[in-house]
C-alpha cells in the first residue's frame, strides 16, 4: 500500500457485513468510519445466498458514497 492512499476493508462477521474506510497516511492507518449491515445472505460469516450478500454490499457502497462524498467500486 502507497502512502496517502484510502482504502476499505470487507469483513463477513455473524449475519452482519462490515465495512471500514480508511486512509494510510505517512506510516499510520486512519480510520474515518465503520458500516455495518445485518444480511440474511450470511450464516456464521459464510456465504448462503449470494444474491442478498451482494445487495447487502451495494447498500452499504451507496452509503458510503453519498456520506463521504468518494467513489468506491
Amino acid at each position: 500500500m502507497t502512502r496517502n492512499q484510502v482504502f476499505t476493508t470487507l469483513e463477513f462477521v455473524n449475519d452482519t457485513v462490515r465495512v471500514t474506510l480508511g486512509e494510510y497516511y505517512g506510516d499510520k492507518f486512519y480510520i474515518y468510519d465503520v458500516f455495518e449491515e445485518s444480511c440474511n445472505g450470511l450464516n456464521n460469516g459464510e456465504i448462503v445466498d449470494e444474491a442478498i450478500v451482494s445487495s447487502t454490499i451495494k447498500q452499504i457502497r451507496d452509503t458510503i458514497n453519498l456520506k463521504h462524498d468518494i467513489m468506491i467500486e
